[in-house]
């Protein structure tokens, strides 16, 4: 799975609008954030469930979520 990812990374660089591309890579992604980290730290799985439903407070500016994520909410 961990070489799916890679290539899936790859290819995502390479044609960057490629919306099948992109589900699969985040799908293999969310996966193995199973694997890398514990249920609830933030980059697990679960943490990004959390942020997805509005559950985390991201209003404070960079939050562990907003950090983690890598995400510029732009507010």
């Amino acid at each position: 799975m961990t070489e799916a990812e890679t290539d899936y990374l790859l290819a995502r660089t390479l044609f960057p609008e490629n919306r099948r591309l992109y589900m699969a890579q985040v799908g293999v992604s969310v996966q193995l954030s199973d694997r890398r980290f514990h249920e609830g730290e933030t980059a697990h799985y679960t943490g990004l469930a959390r942020w997805l439903r509005g559950e985390a407070d991201v209003s404070k500016g960079a939050s562990e979520i907003e950090a983690a994520f890598a995400i510029n909410l732009g507010g």
